[in-house]
Parts: structure tokens; sequence; C-alpha cells
């Protein structure tokens, strides 16, 4: 296996997450985006060669998702190092001008909008030449791709720039006389960086070319109601609930109309097991716009934690007339039910909700779970046989075995399978305290213990 040295450049949009937190149909946008993003790489690229004369042979490109890896080899000293930097200008150069991004930008001010731009990082290795059995062409594998993750991942600190690139890399851009001027150093740490390594990073502050193209970086303009929403998502979707409340908090004192922000303030709350204060913040989001399913969805799930079944049926059924496709509506609708003891209604939302999704593995265990309530332990057995087929996550199948183990009265497989859910993710904790299929072993001693509720209660 022949190896030779070649530069990276890894880079991702910064921000595609919340794109599909923090809007209506949020699959679609992020769908829309990563679309234009593949575009936009391709276009940039093809342009780029053309104009350079850069040999599309010596390059290689990889994008999946929101992430794209470019490999530039076979340059002289410091000329692959310079086509790294102007291919990333010309990347940042088309996606602000991609239909996506103006859309988003267009947006700002009537409506919320995460912030969205590319994060680029720019390092140097050794990659490995090797052959792909079903196509016969040559393919680059490169051994220090993860250190040029974390490189990008650095990219923040780059000022409104959102590059950083490698010691050798700034230091190769010198030499061959370009016009940039680097930020100072930082140390590079993290997953995919050699242990002991000492890896200096520096950010790019200022390069000719780019000028106009730095003049446009969205943050520069964003107002502070949006600066704190962005961080509030930030916060809610790696798990800082109480950062979250106050950012969200923070943003609607701003922009008190903003019904996207009340929704997530809700989910926020759910997650803080503040219920009360979850069905307020959706009911504020649903006055500044009924029509809004994920919303009703939302509340749905806050009322049915409270207790309040007939309520959250009521919230589930709207979203569902507003959004008959809404799988997840149906499937939390069955489970509405379920907690009423309406067999019969819960067993037609699960198959409606299977009607429209057939691989959807949770309504496939809470439609077994209604089996075996309706006598029908075979057919229980078989629908969990199918949804462990489809669902791919040790968690979710240990904890909805848990619930028919518990419904059978099987105590013992039962906290096997409990605890199993639990050791992966603490999470559990929460949904089997207030989960009906527990009912019978609530108060055994070992149940319990595991879901922490205190001998004293």
């Amino acid at each position: 296996m022949e190896k030779k040295r070649a530069v990276i450049l890894f880079a991702d949009i910064k921000g595609s997450t919340e794109v599909g937190y923090s809007m209506s149909r949020g699959l679609e946008n992020y769908n829309s985006m990563i679309r234009d993003y593949h575009a936009t790489i391709k276009a940039a690229i093809t342009e780029y060669c053309e104009k350079f004369g850069l040999d599309k042979a010596r390059l290689t490109c990889s994008a999946k998702g929101d992430e794209c890896c470019l490999f530039v080899i076979g340059g002289v000293p410091g000329e692959d190092e310079e086509h790294a930097l102007r291919l990333a200008v010309y990347l940042k150069e088309r996606w602000k001008q991609s239909e996506f991004v103006v859309r988003l930008q267009q947006a700002a001010g009537t409506q919320l909008y995460p912030q969205v731009d590319l994060r680029i990082g720019i390092g140097s290795g050794e990659v490995a030449c090797d052959q792909d059995c079903w196509t016969g062409q040559e393919t680059l594998e490169g051994v220090r791709i993860s250190e040029a993750k974390r490189i990008e991942g650095m990219a923040e600190e780059a000022a409104e720039t959102l590059i950083m690139v490698k010691w050798e890399v700034k230091d190769a851009c010198q030499r061959t006389g370009l016009d940039v001027e680097f930020g100072d150093g930082r140390r590079l740490r993290g997953k995919g960086v050699p242990e002991g390594a000492d890896i200096a990073v520096y950010p790019v502050l200022r390069y000719g070319p780019w000028a106009q193209v730095q003049q446009t970086v969205p943050k520069a303009n964003k107002p502070d109601w949006s600066l704190l929403y962005d961080k509030a998502l930030g916060w809610l979707n790696s798990g800082g609930y109480d950062s979250a409340v106050r950012l969200f908090q923070g943003a609607l004192t701003v922009r008190p109309n903003l019904h996207e922000a009340y929704r997530h303030l809700g989910i926020a709350y759910a997650k803080q097991q503040n219920y009360d204060a979850a069905v307020n913040a959706y009911g504020r989001a649903l006055l500044l716009r009924p029509d809004f399913p994920e919303a009703l969805y939302g509340l749905g799930v806050a009322y049915r934690r409270r207790g309040d079944f007939d309520q959250a049926i009521e919230a589930y059924r709207k979203a569902i007339e507003l959004r008959p496709d809404y799988v997840k509506a149906w499937n939390n609708l069955g489970f509405a039910y379920y907690s009423k003891r309406s067999y019969t209604q819960a067993k037609e939302a699960y198959e409606k909700a299977l009607e429209l999704q057939p691989d959807y593995p949770r309504a496939l265990y809470n439609l077994g779970l209604i089996s075996y309530l309706r006598g029908d332990e075979k057919e229980a057995r078989r629908r969990y046989g199918e949804a462990d087929r489809l669902n791919p996550d040790p968690d979710v199948r240990a904890y909805n075995w848990a619930c028919l183990y518990a419904q059978m009265g099987d105590t013992r497989n039962a906290f096997d399978n409990l605890r199993q859910a639990l050791e992966i993710d603490v999470k559990y904790k929460r949904i089997a305290a207030s989960d009906p299929s527990f009912v019978a072993i609530r108060e055994h001693p070992e149940f319990r213990r595991l879901v922490g509720v205190s001998s004293e209660e």
C-alpha cells in the first residue's frame, strides 16, 4: 500500500442540527440545506480547477451529510497548502451565495433562523493509497482525518472566518508568499490527536481573496435575541436544560412573539420534569400560532407525563387534524389511551402509526404490548421480534422487553432488562417512574431502587 503526503481540508456546517430543531418541517429544511451543500461543493471544486488549472486527478473529495473531506495531493512544497486555502475560500463564498443560505438571511428579523456557516480545518499528513474493489479506482484513506476534524472543531475561535489551519500549513502559506494574516496559535486536543502530541493550530484572520466573504459572515449581523436562541438550542441539544431555559427566556424577553422559542422552552421544561411550566410554554406557542402541530404534540407529551390523559389525547388529536401523517403523534395517542387502559383505541392508534410507517419499531413494541394485554402472547412476542430486527438501539430493546415482562409478572426478566436500559441511558429512570407498564411492580424494592424512588415516598 503506497503512502503519500496530502493536505486535508475538512468542513462541516455550523448550525446544521439547529436547522432541524428550530424550524417547522425541520427534516425537509435539513435535507434542502444538505442538497445545496453538496451541489455547492461540486460547483466550487469544478470552477476552481478550471480557473487555476488544478488537475482533478490530484483531488479526492467525499461529502456525507453536513461534512466534506477534501484531499489535495501531488504538488510541490507549498502548492497543496495554497490550493487548500483557496478552495476553502471558494467553498465559503459559494456557500454564502447558495439558495438555502440566502433564504435564511432573508428571514432574519421576521422569524427564527439558526446561524449557518461553514467551519473549515486544514491539516496535513500521510494518506494511504489503496484500490476500491468495486470500481478498481485508486482511493485515499487519510490517517489524519480525525485530527483535521478536531482542527475544524476549533474553527469558531477563528474570529469571523471560521477557519483553522495546522502549523505546517501556516508555515507553507507564509513561505509561498500568500497575503495571509494568522492569529495566535492554540494547542489542539481531543479525539484523533496522538497522545502526548503538542500540535499547534492557527486561525486565519485575514486573506486577500477572502476579504468580501469575511464581511458577510452571518453572525456579524445577528440580533441579540437570535444569538441567545442559538445558544439555547445548543444547551438543549447537549442536555444543559437549566441554561437552555434561561437563554430561551432571554430571547423571548427581547422578541416575545417567537412561537418556536416557546416550543423549545416547553421541551426544556419537560426535560426538567417541570410539566406545569412545559404546558404553559406550549400554550404560549399555540396562542401565537394555533396551527402548530409540533407544539400540540409537545403539549400532549407534557399532559401525559403529568397524568392528564384526556387532555393529552385532545392535544394529540388536534396535532393529527393538522397533520394526518404525524406518525409520532399517532403513536403517542396510542400510549395515552394505553395509560387509560383503553386498549382497543390504543391498538387502533398504533396500527395507524404502522400503516403510515411500517418500519416504526416503537409502534411495533407498543402494539405487541397491547396484544399481550388482549390475551395473545404469541402475537405479542412476534411483534416484539419484528421490532427488535428493525431497532438498532439496545437500550430501547431492553426497556420495551422490561415493559412486557413486567406485564407478564416475570419480575426477574423485567428488572434485568430495565437494568440494561439504565446502564446505557439514565433517562429511563424518569420514563419508568410514570410508565403504566410497571404499575404491578412499582412498589417492589428493586424497582424503587432502580428508578431512584425513596422508600419514604
